[in-house]
C-alpha cells in the first residue's frame, strides 16, 4: 500500500500536520508533496491520497482547486483524505471546508478532518502580518492546531 499526502503550505502549518499525519499511517511507502513545488505530478500508483491545504484571506489555495479539479475522476478510484487547516472555529470552518473541497471529492473521502491553524508571524510579510494583526487581533504567534484531530484523522486511515 501506498500514500500521497499532497498539500499546499505557505507558512509552515500545513506541511506540520502532513507531518504528523505521516508519521502516524502505517502504509510503507508515504510520500509527501507540496504543490508549491510539485506542479504535474502523477498519483496513479497511490492506492491512497490524502490532501490538505490552508484558508488564506477565506480561500483555499488555487493550485489545490486545480489539482481537484483536473485529478477528480482519479481520485474518485482511491481512498481519500481530506484536510484543512484553518483558524476559524465551528460553524465557519465547517463552511470553509465545504468551500474549499468539491462535494463529489467530500462525498466520496474516507476521513475529513479541520485541524485547526495557527498565525505564524515570524513566517508572514509585512503586510501579511499587519492584515493578521488588524482583523484577528493577533500581537505574537499563537497555534490552535489540534493535535487529537491530527490522531483521528491518521486512526481513520489506518482502519480503512
Amino acid at each position: 500500500m501506498a500514500t500521497a499526502i499532497l498539500y499546499r503550505s505557505k507558512h509552515g502549518t500545513t506541511l506540520k500536520a502532513a507531518q504528523l499525519i505521516q508519521a502516524k499511517l502505517h502504509d510503507k511507502i508515504i510520500d509527501l508533496y507540496n504543490l508549491r513545488h510539485h506542479r504535474s505530478l502523477s498519483i496513479e500508483s497511490y492506492d491512497t491520497i490524502i490532501i490538505g491545504g490552508s484558508i488564506h484571506s477565506g480561500r483555499l489555495q488555487s493550485d489545490l482547486k486545480r489539482l481537484m479539479a483536473k485529478k477528480q475522476n482519479e481520485l474518485l478510484t482511491k481512498k481519500l483524505g481530506l484536510f484543512l487547516c484553518c483558524m476559524e472555529e465551528q460553524p465557519k470552518s465547517q463552511h470553509q471546508f465545504n468551500q474549499a473541497f468539491p462535494e463529489i471529492l467530500r462525498n466520496h473521502a474516507i476521513c475529513k478532518s479541520i485541524m485547526g491553524g495557527e498565525f505564524l508571524l515570524e513566517e508572514m510579510n509585512f503586510a501579511e502580518k499587519f492584515l493578521i494583526k488588524k482583523a484577528a487581533g493577533v500581537t505574537d504567534s499563537i497555534s490552535k492546531l489540534k493535535l487529537e484531530e491530527i490522531e483521528y484523522f491518521a486512526a481513520k486511515v489506518n482502519a480503512s
